[in-house]
């Protein structure tokens, strides 16, 4: 399964964003890595009904491997979203992310460690770097991988196979964690390039607002 996550505006407003002051990046890719690989398997816990990619909330909530705080993960392909925290509660930034398991068909199928690693990377080959931008300040990107990620498959999961499937699988992209203060922000993300199947397509733009609470 290869899945986006993308934020938005309207392009026009990318493009006037990208000179404004870079926003402040937290975290070092070994926990950013650990972040991926958290958020992917909170998504292969997520039966159909409750999982972003079939109409669930987006606003998945992890835990930093670091302190155990929560951290905000939106996720999936709604067309805006809006998710409410309280302040503390730091952003995880995911311009786009791909995963190849061992219960998938072709083009995300592999057996083994490096059969997953290589179809993950493979997955996102003719993506560039996605943009994005936090309130008009432009965010860099980490490019990440997962560990392997073992995980059991609930009842209902989001691939169709008998609850207690074993899934080994492993993840790419390109994220970073960021701390938010209190109040409404508007995270861009567009992301262009040519990808492995559709949707999506290889150009786009959508909207998240995040209100932190104080």
């Amino acid at each position: 399964m290869s899945r986006h996550r993308i934020f938005g505006l309207v392009a026009s407003a990318s493009l006037v964003l990208a000179a404004a002051v870079p926003f402040n990046v937290s975290a070092a890719p070994p926990r950013l890595s650990q972040l991926m690989e958290s958020l992917w398997t909170t998504v292969f816990d997520l039966p159909t009904g409750d999982n972003p990619f079939t109409g669930g909330d987006p606003c998945l909530t992890l835990e930093d491997p670091n302190t155990g705080n929560p951290v905000l993960a939106p996720f999936a392909q709604p067309s805006d979203a809006t998710c409410t925290v309280p302040f503390g509660t730091k952003l995880f930034v995911t311009g786009w992310s791909s995963e190849c398991s061992d219960v998938e068909g072709p083009p995300f199928h592999g057996d083994g460690e490096t059969e997953l690693r290589a179809c993950a990377r493979a997955a996102d080959a003719g993506l560039k770097t996605p943009v994005v931008t936090i309130d008009g300040r432009p965010v860099h990107l980490h490019e990440v991988e997962t560990a392997l990620i073992q995980a059991t498959l609930p009842d209902g999961n989001i691939f169709g196979v008998p609850a207690g499937t074993p899934i080994d699988s492993v993840g790419h992209g390109w994220v970073a964690l960021i701390p938010l203060p209190p109040g409404e922000h508007t995270v861009v993300i567009h992301t262009t390039g040519t990808f492995v199947a559709p949707p999506p397509p290889p150009d786009v733009t959508t909207t998240t607002t995040i209100i932190v609470t104080r």
